[in-house]
C-alpha cells in the first residue's frame, strides 16, 4: 500500500532523472538508519561479500520512492533532510540488475549506479537488523510485481542525467585505474570520518565472513 506523497523539493527531481515533475511521488519505505560502504571489485563468478568491506562513507535514513512506474531508493540524511544520493531504477529494468544481495549475509546489498554509456559504480548497503533489510528486499519486489501486472507505460530511462553527474568525475579514474572505481560522494564530511574514512559507530565490518 502506497503511503502519503512525500514532501517533494529538488531531491525528487533528481532522484527521478528529469522526469516529469507532474507525477506524485510516494514514499512506499522509510528506514532511519542504514550504512552505505565502498565496495572492491567483486571476483566474476563469486559475487560480492560484506565481509570484505571495510571501507564505511555513510551513515543515514534510507528511503524507498516510487514516482509514477519508477522505483527510487533514496539516502538521506536524518537530522538535515538533505539527498545524499539517489538509485533510480526504471520501469524495463529488472531489480536485481541494479540490487544485488551479497552472498555472504542477508542484511547486505549492493546498488549498481550507472549513467547511461557503458560506465558503472557501485555501493554497499547494510542494515543492523535483519527485519529492515528484509523490509527492503520485499518493498522492491512487491512494488517491481504490482508494476509488471498494471502495466507500464513507456518513459525515458530515468537516471541518466542525475547518475552521469555522480559518475562523471569517476570516469578518468576508471581509465586509468587497475579495474576498480572509488565512488566519492558529495555530502560526507569530517565528521563522518574515522580511522581511514570509517563512520564512527558504523557495525563492525572486517575480512571476516559477516554474519548471514
Amino acid at each position: 500500500m502506497l503511503n502519503k506523497p512525500s514532501a517533494g523539493g529538488n531531491s525528487s527531481s533528481e532522484a527521478t532523472g528529469g522526469l516529469d515533475d507532474d507525477s506524485i511521488e510516494y514514499v512506499l519505505l522509510n528506514k532511519p538508519e542504514c550504512y552505505v560502504y565502498n565496495v572492491p571489485p567483486s571476483t566474476r563468478g563469486r559475487g560480492h561479500k560484506a565481509g570484505e568491506w571495510t571501507n564505511c562513507i555513510w551513515r543515514g535514513r534510507l528511503q524507498v520512492a516510487a514516482k509514477g512506474p519508477v522505483l527510487v531508493i533514496k539516502f538521506v540524511d536524518a537530522s538535515t533532510g538533505d539527498l545524499f544520493a539517489a538509485c533510480p531504477i526504471a520501469p524495463d529494468t529488472p531489480i536485481d540488475r541494479v540490487v544485488e544481495r551479497t552472498v555472504d549475509s542477508s542484511r547486505y546489498f549492493v546498488l549498481r549506479l550507472s549513467d547511461g554509456s557503458g560506465h558503472h559504480a557501485y555501493l554497499g548497503v547494510g542494515f543492523e537488523d535483519r527485519n529492515d533489510a528484509f523490509d527492503f528486499n520485499a518493498c522492491l519486489y512487491d512494488f517491481d510485481r504490482q508494476r509488471s501486472q498494471m502495466g507500464s507505460p513507456s518513459v525515458p530511462t530515468p537516471g541518466a542525467a542525475g547518475q552521469k553527474d555522480l559518475i562523471n568525475p569517476l570516469r578518468e579514474k576508471a581509465r586509468k585505474g587497475e579495474g576498480k572505481v572509488t565512488l566519492r560522494l558529495k555530502g560526507l564530511s569530517a565528521a563522518h570520518k574515522r580511522d581511514g574514512h570509517e563512520l564512527t559507530g558504523a557495525p563492525s565490518v572486517t575480512t571476516t565472513a559477516a554474519q548471514p
